[in-house]
């Protein structure tokens, strides 16, 4: 019965995903109109299915060796997907034969694993012309998408300061426009707790009591102790508890945290995320974490730090520009040294009339030279 649940929830997704991609080409809407705070997210979500789907595919048309025996039994034993061989049957007596087939020698024939008969050993390539068929269908969707998104971005105030970030692409800027527009508070904390971002306390004893900061000592249900947690799904199941919290967001904040954490290491944002993941490393392997248990518990810490402060400084950004900032919430400056919006393309932001109101209104208030923060950053 799970099974076919599974089944059915994948294909609703798949029609949902085909009825999108429907969608973006048959609209008349211009690229102004087309995205809106009201659908940004819906927009979002599709264009990562795209890109997970383009995975899918090039693993699922890998090229293959396989075996077929004269009953017609094909057996896969190996399949090249993203870059490395992988064993399907785990036999070491298919190593010498799939390696023989990829050095282009004779393998010969093997038993057959299904019924023993004396088996063909090929090497199958799917077609091309099918596969660049497929993805030419779904890059022009992404790729629509896309065009709808920086129409979109380019008319927002955080595309001053993001236009000058590298990572901070239109996709990624929407990420932080969609948190921040469809926030129905306008403090920081709030946006980060809806987010997903934000530590969260719940009950020891899983009375189903939950609290964001500040905490208290005690459960005020029970007594029981108080447990310091990250607010996922995982956790609210665990401890019987229902968090306030919109996981399409958190799960857009995490793809555009993991960008800096994987790709975009010599980044600005990367560098400092680079710092602290090497001081919370540092500080598990303290407290007596095997180093391997300390690399994973900083790498979550990390990326929901990130996230808040990449949350932070577009919130900022865009209050600047609108003469309603009033400075770094007490949340931002209550973990020590204030870290202000950053950027990678010095020279440009330093031409740009626009993005030195920014630069100004941290000079005048903070005495931050954001400009000379981020250089240094980079040597």
């Amino acid at each position: 019965m799970a099974r076919k649940k599974e089944k059915e929830e994948k294909k609703i997704e798949i029609e949902d995903l085909l009825k999108m991609v429907k969608y973006v080409f048959a609209t008349k809407f211009t690229l102004e109109s087309s995205v809106n705070v009201r659908n940004i997210l819906d927009i979002l979500s599709t264009r990562d299915d795209i890109q997970k789907l383009e995975t899918m595919i090039n693993n699922r048309f890998a090229p293959r060796v396989e075996t077929e025996c004269p009953q017609g039994h094909i057996t896969v034993l190996y399949i090249e997907g993203r870059g490395k061989l992988k064993l399907k049957v785990k036999k070491r007596k298919y190593e010498e034969v799939v390696k023989a087939v990829l050095e282009g020698r004779d393998p010969g024939s093997i038993q057959c694993p299904h019924c023993g008969l004396p088996a063909a050993v090929k090497f199958v390539e799917p077609s091309k012309l099918m596969i660049e068929g497929v993805f030419s269908l779904l890059r022009a969707t992404e790729e629509t998408i896309d065009a709808y998104l920086e129409a979109y971005v380019k008319k927002h105030p955080v595309w001053t300061w993001a236009r000058y970030v590298k990572g901070l692409g239109p996709a990624n800027t929407a990420r932080l426009i969609a948190v921040i527009e469809t926030s129905r508070s306008n403090k920081v904390a709030d946006m980060w707790m809806r987010a997903g971002l934000a530590p969260v306390a719940v009950c020891g004893n899983k009375c189903g009591w939950w609290s964001k900061a500040p905490f208290p000592e005690k459960c005020p249900n029970c007594g029981g102790s108080v447990v310091k947690v990250a607010p996922t799904k995982l956790v609210a199941k665990i401890y019987n508890v229902r968090f306030k919290v919109d996981y399409r967001l958190m799960k857009h904040m995490y793809v555009l945290s993991n960008y800096y954490l994987v790709m975009g290491r010599n980044f600005v944002y990367g560098i400092i995320a680079q710092q602290k993941m090497k001081k919370e490393i540092e500080k598990g392997i303290a407290s007596g974490l095997d180093e391997k248990i300390a690399a994973a518990r900083a790498t979550k810490a990390t990326w929901r730090w990130l996230a808040r402060l990449m949350l932070e400084h577009a919130k900022a950004v865009i209050e600047i520009l609108r003469g309603t900032y009033q400075g770094p919430p007490p949340p931002v400056l209550r973990h020590g040294q204030y870290i202000p919006p950053l950027v990678d393309d010095v020279e440009r932001a330093e031409r740009d009339p626009d993005f030195q109101k920014i630069a100004e209104w941290y000079r005048k208030h903070m005495d931050i030279d954001i400009l000379e923060y981020s250089l240094q950053l980079k040597k």
